[in-house]
């Protein structure tokens, strides 16, 4: 079963100024899809034809769907070198959906609404969300999975596509097919965030246009892809944004930086695509 890698084949040969080649798994309605999602092993095969897809085209690879990070400690540690494990970005990353009767979906793969923009106030919108969403460990482990309660890295993974779950079980508390095990410490997670040395980077430059959002205590930009800033971080990115083009190295030794977090920060930066160089 080699689909995937001819799909990307057929389409980069024949379009060539593709830059990114990205899977999605089935989003499975009530009745009659819940068996064409994919196992356990197909993943496998599935993300070895993504990295055969890079390797050959020197392209970007996604795989877009959630999946807990712990699944990644069943699998090739190579897999974690690329971007094949997401964890739920409902409403921080996702742009929501509003449907033509007004109703507000925080993912466009939900089954259901949660609120409507005109019956709602901005206010019980903000709150239905973060219950939701779990913008507090309690709110979050009030929609998780009994297994994943004690986890280390709960509040960074999310355990898994929340509207899956509502789909298969119509309980968002139940188990993905995909979990493995509760994590004792954020060794795989560092392992899945491990960052490169940016610092040694002689020049980056911003992109020309970049687009961010204040989310209560963050902010969350977007290159070509997403990324999530503390209020500190954001304006950092300001001021080297003004600077147009600036050298890592020169910015640290002028401010005395600490190294490690400020590369931290640039991974960030690079992973969005809002830094180039």
């Amino acid at each position: 079963m080699n689909d995937v890698y001819e799909t990307a084949r057929f389409l980069l040969e024949r379009y060539p100024n593709i830059v990114r080649f990205a899977t999605a798994s089935v989003s499975p309605n009530y009745d009659d899809q819940s068996g064409l999602m994919i196992n356990n092993n197909d993943i496998s095969h599935i993300f070895d034809q993504m990295i055969s897809i890079h390797k050959n085209y020197w392209v970007d690879i996604r795989n877009s769907r959630p999946l807990p990070i712990c699944f990644s400690e069943w699998l090739d540690p190579e897999y974690r070198s690329y971007d094949l494990f997401r964890w739920c970005t409902i409403w921080i990353a996702n742009a929501i959906t509003i449907t033509q009767n007004w109703n507000l979906k925080l993912c466009p793969v939900l089954n259901y609404s949660v609120a409507n923009v005109l019956k709602n106030s901005y206010e019980e919108i903000k709150r239905i969300i973060w219950e939701f969403d779990g913008n507090s460990l309690e709110s979050l482990k009030k929609t998780s999975p009994k297994e994943c309660l004690n986890c280390s890295i709960l509040e960074t993974c999310k355990w898994w596509c929340k509207g899956e779950a509502l789909a298969l079980w119509k309980d968002i508390t139940m188990r993905s097919r995909y979990l493995k095990k509760p994590q004792r410490d954020s060794k795989l997670l560092l392992d899945l965030m491990r960052d490169e040395d940016l610092i040694q980077v002689k020049e980056f430059r911003f992109r020309e246009k970049i687009r961010f959002r204040k989310d209560w205590n963050n902010y969350v930009i977007r290159g070509e892809r997403f990324a999530l800033l503390t209020s500190y971080e954001f304006e950092m990115l300001q001021y080297l944004r003004n600077l147009w083009n600036f050298s890592p190295m020169e910015i640290c030794t002028k401010y005395g930086l600490n190294l490690e977090l400020f590369n931290a920060f640039l991974n960030k930066l690079e992973k969005a695509k809002a830094i180039l160089n």
